[in-house]
């Protein structure tokens, strides 16, 4: 049996002991229909990492980004191994093949306008929105993260300094300085809504409408 059966059996396979979803079996398909493509109906054990290699070339002819030919050549390993397995071939030739580099994506970043809009979304007439507008103008002048945010002690900020203590992540405490801005939103916060819904002895900054923490 050449190519084509074997990439008809390993597909059943796929389908019937793996349980494989019909859109992953499509995408299988059309990795193994490009191989035989590309090579052409042969014994699969005449397919060497030169055939493999010349594939990647093509691809990248064909348009193929460098995520695409790294997951075809995840779907080909699959295929390979499974070959090697029912000693249809002696060893696995992408084990030779180096997988594409993939490029590291760049972050995508809040346009000017778009930050503004944050900042100016929360109402700092009412309490809810007075609580809001100083989480967000203090995680975006100190960068904090989420968790770090509601996880601050009211003992964490020291107002006179215009520093929070911030425990991170290993446990670790850093010291992060808050700004003006930010500083002026805690303070009335702190001195407003948080003084009319903390219990006694409530620690946590920022408080939930029914009082106790985030």
């Amino acid at each position: 049996m050449n190519l084509h059966g074997w990439i008809d059996v390993y597909l059943d396979h796929l389908r019937v002991e793996r349980g494989l979803a019909k859109n992953s079996l499509d995408a299988y398909a059309r990795d193994l229909g490009d191989l035989a493509e590309q090579v052409g109906d042969v014994d699969p054990a005449s397919i060497g990492p030169g055939d493999l290699a010349e594939l990647l070339v093509a691809n990248v002819k064909r348009g193929f980004g460098a995520r695409s030919s790294a997951r075809q050549l995840s779907g080909l390993r699959g295929f390979f191994k499974f070959l090697v397995r029912e000693r249809v071939v002696p060893s696995d030739p992408t084990t030779l093949v180096d997988r594409p580099k993939l490029g590291r994506k760049l972050p995508k970043v809040l346009s000017f306008d778009e930050v503004e809009r944050i900042l100016a979304a929360p109402n700092p007439a009412t309490d809810r929105g007075a609580r809001d507008a100083a989480m967000i103008q203090l995680m975006y002048a100190s960068g904090l993260r989420v968790s770090e945010l509601v996880g601050l002690k009211i003992g964490d900020i020291d107002t006179k300094t215009g520093v929070v203590s911030v425990l991170g992540k290993g446990g670790k405490r850093r010291l992060v300085p808050i700004g003006e801005v930010a500083l002026a939103y805690l303070t009335a916060y702190v001195a407003g809504p948080r003084a009319k819904r903390a219990r006694p002895n409530e620690t946590p900054l920022f408080l939930s409408p029914r009082g106790g923490a985030l």
